[in-house]
């Protein structure tokens, strides 16, 4: 740092002398002689020489730059310059780099939900099977029987238990009695059911002021020729074999003697 303020100090020695001859000359009464055309020159002299003192300050301060990097390399330094003239040096606080983002830990998925093994054999019916849930059960059959249960009802049975995962081999389905059956309900129900190597179609007994049995009727044969894996089983028709009293006054609903028939007859339709 001592040589370089050394040069520095010739160089602003050699600076004054070259400003000192362009700029004065005296007569002999000690006056400066400055023509008009000499003015002009002059002023572009001053003006050349400024600029070369700002240069020479710009050299100065790059040195100045040099030595503070060496001596430190989180400083930054900014020289500002205004009409040629070296304004200021300032030293800039270093600008932190921004470190990446820590990803979140990732928390892990939660276990599937273990709903249940699958049903070997299952009957999915309204009030009709569910008389002769007991003989069912007797079979091995894991019973799904309510009152007043429409086709759809057992249709959104069928379909949670296919997702699932928990259909098995067999499965028995008596609908139909409290209403009638949309034939695309009955096309949804044979799609879930498709993966299952036995299905049974009870089909309805009704008397005749339940318009609507024969149509349903209709849509279970019509699934269970369309099907391979699907068989009717024409409850309709064997009722009236069926020994002893089977039936109670309505004519639909299954007494002792029914539901052990009607249980027979599914597991003969089985092979069981």
């Amino acid at each position: 740092m001592i040589e370089l303020e050394d040069r520095l100090a010739n160089y602003r020695d050699v600076l004054d002398d070259a400003i000192g001859q362009r700029m004065a000359e005296r007569r002999p009464g000690g006056g400066t002689v400055v023509s008009v055309r000499d003015e002009g020159e002059l002023r572009r002299s001053n003006r050349a020489l400024v600029l070369a003192a700002a240069a020479l300050a710009l050299v100065i301060g790059g040195f100045v730059v040099g030595a503070q990097r060496e001596a430190s390399r989180s400083e930054q330094t900014a020289v500002t310059m205004r009409d040629g003239r070296v304004v200021a040096f300032d030293v800039l606080e270093p600008i932190p780099s921004a470190a990446p983002p820590i990803p979140p830990e990732s928390e892990p998925l939660p276990a599937p939900e273990v709903v249940g093994p699958a049903i070997p054999a299952l009957a999915i019916g309204d009030s009709v099977m569910l008389g002769a849930a007991p003989a069912l059960q007797e079979l091995g059959f894991a019973v799904d029987a309510t009152e007043s249960r429409d086709f759809i009802n057992g249709l959104d049975a069928a379909l949670t238990l296919e997702q699932q995962g928990r259909l098995g081999d067999t499965v028995v389905l008596h609908l139909g009695t409290n209403g009638p059956i949309a034939a695309g309900d009955m096309d949804r129900m044979m799609d879930a059911l498709s993966d299952v190597p036995n299905v049974v179609l009870v089909l309805n007994s009704l008397p005749a002021s339940y318009t609507y049995g024969d149509g349903n009727n209709a849509l279970m044969i019509d699934a269970a020729m369309t099907n391979p894996n699907t068989t009717a089983l024409y409850w309709n028709d064997l009722v009236d074999t069926c020994p002893g009293e089977c039936l109670y006054d309505d004519q639909i609903h299954l007494r002792p003697d029914g539901q052990e028939y009607y249980a027979a007859l599914i597991a003969n339709a089985l092979g069981l």
